[in-house]
């Protein structure tokens, strides 16, 4: 049986506050075939740095920085 892939993706600037939760929850889903795409709009803050430590190990997460 053929899984269905798809993507989610995050755009977001200046989210540092709520990134980890963003994250946590997407991981917590029960379907597991999907790509995470975060794009950060030139963040000011450290958004980036929170992102690439909470998808360092986890494949199905992209940070795209602009």
């Amino acid at each position: 049986m053929k899984k269905n892939n798809f993507k989610i993706i995050v755009p977001l600037y200046n989210v540092e506050q709520w990134i980890k939760r963003c994250i946590r929850s997407v991981k917590l889903q029960d379907y597991e075939h999907f790509e995470c795409i975060l794009v950060d709009d030139i963040s000011t803050d450290n958004s980036a740095e929170f992102i690439t430590k909470e998808i360092e190990s986890d494949t199905r997460f992209k940070l795209v920085q602009n």
